[in-house]
């Protein structure tokens, strides 16, 4: 869980970005980091920088600079500290920005996925709330002033109106309690884990579940392995980021599998967390001895492929809600225009 000084994917994006062209200048750390990036509009960021700094004057080293400030997530500073141990810091922080960059993409398209349709059911509830609550009272009074008969066929019609309004508002009412229901049991611990394992099982969430798993995971392994982690370490710190901690918790625990000889590829299928052709592209990679860049292009091809499930998701949702208003609005407008139509021709 994010504390709330926490940098947002963006900005740890932005801060090993800058940190690396800083780095591929030639500025040494210690000026780097030394006026904090006092120019800078984003306060937030500007803090870390200034943090940073004031841990590396003290002759820390970046990655427990990035821990002492406290606003940096664990697996960015396990990788920085492969950086540095390796000799190649530049090339962590600039494959850390993509990774981050990769994250906020993803945040990004599940919000989307999520508020989207929230956003329109809640535009049908005003609109059904309108017309059960404003629009019906008040062609009920228009009726009675008009004083004219309305045929039983016509009251028939209104009072199915009334009544399909009615029941579409207590459905309404029922899912807006239902979900908030939802979100206050995601908030526990014991509430998240069992949403994430029902995420992956629903039909129409599995396929974007499954791609986001993808996409997390390779991107981690990719920048692991190719930062000089063995198979075993660079799996434990993939698993630190995945968004699903049911998923995380499922890596952690086969590990011991992995280490007894079983294949990678038998090792993923295992998870049944990410998506078959997934599993066999990244057992060809580890085969042929090429598993970080396996596992690079693997994140490239999923990402691309998740923000088409997410698109393809909205694209369902869309008109299937819209027509749901439509079919409810038609159906209380149509009840209340016969009637009225009636009465008005019985008054001519």
């Amino acid at each position: 869980m994010k504390n709330k000084n926490q940098l947002t994917e963006e900005e740890i994006s932005l801060f090993c970005l800058q940190t690396a062209y800083l780095l591929r200048a030639g500025v040494p750390l210690y000026a780097l980091f030394s006026d904090g990036m006092s120019d800078m509009k984003n306060k937030k960021l500007q803090r870390a920088f200034a943090l940073v700094g004031e841990s590396i004057e003290k002759q820390n080293t970046l990655e427990k600079s990035l821990r002492n400030a406290g606003c940096f997530p664990e697996y960015a500073c396990n990788m920085v500290a492969l950086g540095e141990a390796s000799g190649r810091l530049e090339e962590v922080l600039l494959a850390l920005s993509c990774h981050y960059d990769k994250e906020k993409r993803i945040r990004a398209g599940m919000k989307q996925a999520v508020m989207y349709p929230m956003a329109l059911f809640f535009i049908m509830s005003l609109v059904v709330s309108l017309l059960v609550f404003r629009i019906l009272p008040m062609f009920g009074r228009i009726f009675s002033q008009l004083g004219g008969t309305v045929s039983s066929a016509a009251q028939a019609m209104l009072d199915f109106g009334k009544g399909a309004g009615f029941f579409a508002f207590g459905i309404i009412i029922a899912v807006f309690f239902a979900a908030i229901s939802v979100i206050l049991y995601s908030k526990t611990e014991k509430g998240r884990l069992k949403l994430e394992k029902i995420a992956v099982k629903l039909p129409f969430i599995r396929d974007i579940a499954l791609k986001s798993s993808a996409v997390r995971f390779s991107s981690a392994m990719s920048l692991a392995l190719s930062s000089g982690s063995c198979l075993d370490e660079a799996v434990a710190m993939s698993a630190e980021i995945m968004g699903n901690k049911a998923v995380g918790e499922k890596l952690n625990s086969l590990r011991a599998d992995l280490a007894s000889g079983i294949s990678f590829g038998e090792f993923l299928e295992k998870t049944e967390a990410f998506p078959l052709m997934f599993t066999r592209m990244a057992a060809v990679g580890m085969q042929t001895g090429n598993l970080d860049e396996a596992m690079k292009k693997l994140s490239g091809i999923y990402t691309d492929e998740l923000e088409d499930s997410v698109t393809a998701f909205i694209n369902a949702v869309e008109p299937a809600l819209v027509g749901i208003i439509a079919l409810i609005v038609g159906m209380i407008l149509v009840s209340v225009l016969l009637p009225l139509t009636g009465a008005m021709a019985a008054i001519g």
